[in-house]
């Protein structure tokens, strides 16, 4: 074993051996696995049997593992966690009832069943501006920008704690809808 540590979300250890967690690796090439308590345990890698391979497999691990100071959200966090932690944040006291049952309706039936196993990372413009185009093809105009209305709160919100580099939605282009209903 060349290295260990932890955070308050996680903790790795870094070797050079040829397996780890039963795949084949080639021999003196740093690997780590990376996990918590909450998540499965992800391999990752650097390649080059160099000394500098084992610090760059440090360095991925600690950008890959980036925290909010209160430890809520990271970047491998799943959507639909996301989204109920920005719900939490959402709502207040002094909301209108309709509202939050149009916002609530459209995460629970338009932005969890699809996009909720994904990790905040995965929500890239290009799969938003598709979910959404196609929304916009099968229902009304309405639907579709009130759910991306709620992508968009979902994105800042995880933008400002860092576990998004900027708000993807932004840029996911105008909901155009073809329904004839």
């Amino acid at each position: 074993m060349i290295s260990h540590g932890t955070s308050s979300a996680c903790s790795w250890n870094v070797r050079q051996d040829t397996a780890l967690e039963g795949a084949e690796r080639p021999s003196g090439r740093p690997a780590a696995s990376i996990g918590t308590s909450t998540r499965r345990s992800r391999l990752v890698e650097r390649t080059r049997a160099t000394m500098g391979a084992a610090e760059r497999l440090k360095e991925a691990l600690r950008d890959r593992s980036r925290v909010t100071p209160d430890g809520e959200i990271t970047p491998e966090t799943r959507v639909r966690a996301v989204a109920e932690l920005w719900w939490q944040d959402f709502v207040s006291p002094g909301s209108a009832a309709g509202t939050l049952r149009l916002y609530r309706g459209r995460l629970d039936l338009h932005v969890l069943p699809a996009l909720g196993n994904l990790r905040i990372q995965e929500l890239t413009v290009g799969r938003i501006h598709r979910h959404l185009s196609v929304l916009a093809q099968n229902h009304e105009a309405g639907t579709a920008r009130t759910t991306r209305a709620v992508l968009s709160g979902i994105c800042g919100f995880a933008a400002q704690r860092d576990a998004l580099e900027c708000n993807p939605v932004r840029d996911a282009g105008p909901t155009k809808s073809t329904c004839a209903g």
